[in-house]
Formats: structure tokens, sequence, C-alpha cells
């Protein structure tokens, strides 16, 4: 009696059909009130580009969470601490189905002042994503029986 454990592998790369972009209105300054309302004012700024683009069906969705406000005092090159820099930042995230529009948003939003642009993640959508998983595992399962026939074979036990 001869026991054979096999695992079947597949793997695929899909075309991705969104992109979810992170980025920050982000200001900083020495009056604390100054930043906040120049955060708050890019981020406004944003999300009415957002908000439109939606309309037109190139973002499928968007959320923006509160401005959040540190300070610190950076260190100088005396050794001693600088006047106090108040940071102000928003983050943004964005969900787009057109890949162009993300482009010209991108292009327009990463040359500003107070914007930073921390990510993208390129994905497919949910109902792609399990037709996808259905079609790997059914190619994992066929690898494993052919792996598990070269074993048989191989010990002539067809």
């Amino acid at each position: 009696m001869v026991d054979i454990t096999v695992r079947g592998e597949a793997e695929a790369r899909y075309p991705a059909e969104r992109a979810i972009v992170t980025l920050a209105a982000a200001v900083e300054g020495a009056d604390k009130q100054q930043a906040y309302d120049q955060a708050v004012s890019t981020q406004q700024a944003v999300t009415a580009q957002l908000t439109e683009l939606a309309d037109r069906g190139a973002v499928l969705d968007w959320s923006s969470d509160q401005v959040s406000i540190a300070t610190y005092r950076p260190w100088r090159d005396n050794g001693k601490r600088g006047e106090p820099v108040h940071r102000a930042r928003v983050e943004i995230i964005a969900e787009f189905s057109d890949f162009t529009r993300l482009g010209g948003f991108l292009d327009y939003w990463a040359g500003r002042d107070g914007v930073e642009i921390t990510g993208i993640v390129w994905d497919v959508l949910e109902r792609s994503r399990r037709v996808h998983e259905a079609e790997l595992r059914r190619a994992a399962v066929d690898d494993a029986v052919d792996r598990a026939q070269t074993y048989a074979d191989a010990l002539r036990r067809g």
C-alpha cells in the first residue's frame, strides 16, 4: 500500500478593472488655524473633483477622513528645538474604474502643494474575482490530478 499526498497549484494574472487611490491633503505651517484651513480647502477641492468624476462614472466610490492636526518642534543645526510646526492632514480614498481619467486626476493633483499621493492598489471587481477564483480552483484540481497520475505511473500503479 502506498499513500501519496498531492497538492495542485494554479496562478494567473488578470487585467485591472479598478484602481484604489489613497491621497492626503497635508499642510504644514507655523499657524495652526491656517494649516487646518488650507488642508480643508484642499480636501474640498479634491472631493469636489471626485464627486464630478463619480457623476461621470469614472469613480465608483470615494471617502474622506477627518482632519487631524499634529504639532512638533524640529531640531535645529545648533541642537536646539525650533518653533512649533503644525501639520494638518486628511486622507482621501477613491476607487477609479476609468484609468484615463485616473491618469488626469493624478497628473493634476500630484503637482500641487499640500497633496500627497500615498498609494495605488490595482484590482479586479468583486464579481470578476469570484469567476477568476473558480477558474483557478478548477485549474489547481487539474494540476493535482496530473501530478497524482504522474506519481501513480512512476510506481506502475496506473
